[in-house]
């Protein structure tokens, strides 16, 4: 089959589900499904990753939803698709990590997602929202707190290394209320570290 054809095949698979989308509205998850599967073994990852993803969205703002089995195949088709693209588009792939942990905050996969989405946020600089990934996987993953632990040194070895005291404070104000379980010593060397900065300058 040529690539015209398959073009008009797609096109011709997509209007069906569409309509059924609009005739079986309650089932209309398990439709963006297959439309998006037509996409993802035609190799159009990018459109396919789009349909799971709006299919997943309209699923997430329905008032009377009952679970659906679509749902867990729909978000693992989801990611396959984001794996096989090089350049994912920012907007779904954050789309994805948030909606996963919306419906699993503690799922089979959600561990992994927090780490990714607190990767993407400090790949954008998006430091509050990072934090706030940071204590939801703590709050639901307090067994992994080294890993957690490790993620508030990174970000608090670059500000030593900056001499910014405000963000050096902020940090600090983080940890006070037991958050990460930071011992007073670890706090008292802290203080030590912005004091020396303060007065080297």
């Amino acid at each position: 089959v040529n690539k015209k054809k398959k073009k008009i095949y797609v096109k011709y698979v997509a209007y069906n589900f569409n309509v059924l989308k609009q005739i079986d509205r309650e089932n209309a998850l398990q439709y963006n499904y297959f439309e998006g599967e037509t996409y993802f073994l035609m190799g159009n990852f990018k459109r396919a990753a789009f349909v799971y993803a709006a299919g997943i969205n309209k699923y997430k703002k329905m008032k009377d939803r009952k679970k659906d089995p679509y749902l867990d195949k729909s978000f693992d088709s989801l990611f396959k698709s984001l794996e096989k693209l090089r350049k994912p588009p920012a907007k779904t792939l954050l789309f994805a990590y948030n909606s996963y942990l919306y419906f699993y905050p503690t799922g089979p996969k959600s561990a992994l997602v927090y780490q990714k989405l607190i990767n993407f946020y400090r790949s954008k600089g998006n430091e509050s929202k990072m934090f706030a990934t940071l204590r939801k996987y703590n709050k639901y993953y307090p067994k992994e707190i080294k890993k957690q632990r490790a993620v508030y040194k990174e970000i608090l070895n670059k500000y030593i290394k900056m001499e910014d005291i405000p963000s050096l404070l902020k940090l600090k104000s983080i940890v006070q209320k037991n958050f990460l379980k930071f011992t007073t010593l670890e706090l008292v060397k802290l203080d030590k570290i912005i004091n020396q900065i303060h007065f080297k300058k």
